[in-house]
């Protein structure tokens, strides 16, 4: 086998959990794709159960270590949930592009609002999507404009760092998200309603 092939194989042993599940499972059809003799087929499968998993690992527990950064409400809203939610998600999905982390927070985010989270407070999903506008607004190649109303103060929640304090309330709290351009700094800014329709 060649270097490059040999390379571009343990890639996708670091990064898919499904490929690694194939070499595994039905390696007779990885053989024949990439042309690989019974020895080499071997050396694959032997990486697959072994150094694979563990880099792979390895690498979702150093993304893990980002995106907590980049979801700080959203991780103590959570707890320990949001470290096992993460490698579930993280499993078969590649980071991508110049601001990987960034979007792997967005479509981390994206993907807990379609999920049902346990244990977690009913205010979890604005928490979410609040966070998620934000990184949003960093990652847009353009013009970016987002307004969102919550019924309670939810910026708040910034200055309570211990899970079993973090309460959702407060007057009203409208937010707006704005990124002029590329070039240009995205800015949040919160207003608080006088009036609030009942």
């Amino acid at each position: 086998m060649d270097l490059s092939l040999s390379q571009k194989l343990m890639a996708r042993l670091f990064t898919g959990a499904r490929f690694r599940k194939r070499v595994l499972e039905d390696a007779a059809s990885v053989a024949e794709e990439y042309h690989l003799s019974a020895e080499n087929l071997e050396w694959l499968r032997n990486c697959a159960r072994e150094e694979a998993r563990r880099f792979a690992r390895s690498l979702i527990r150093k993304r893990l270590g980002v995106i907590v950064n980049l979801l700080p409400l959203t991780r103590r809203s959570m707890g320990k949930q949001f470290g096992e939610l993460f490698h579930e998600f993280a499993a078969d999905r590649d980071t991508r592009g110049v601001s990987r982390h960034l979007h792997d927070a967005i479509d981390f985010s994206g993907w807990l609002l379609e999920k049902h989270v346990p244990s977690v407070p009913d205010w979890f999903q604005h928490v979410v999507g609040y966070e998620r506008n934000w990184l949003e607004a960093q990652a847009a190649t353009g013009w970016f404009f987002r307004i969102r109303i919550y019924r309670h103060h939810i910026s708040r929640l910034h200055s309570i760092h211990k899970r079993e304090e973090m309460k959702y309330t407060g007057p009203p709290n409208l937010i707006i998200w704005l990124r002029r351009s590329a070039k240009a700094e995205p800015r949040e800014r919160r207003y608080f309603p006088r009036f609030w329709p009942s």
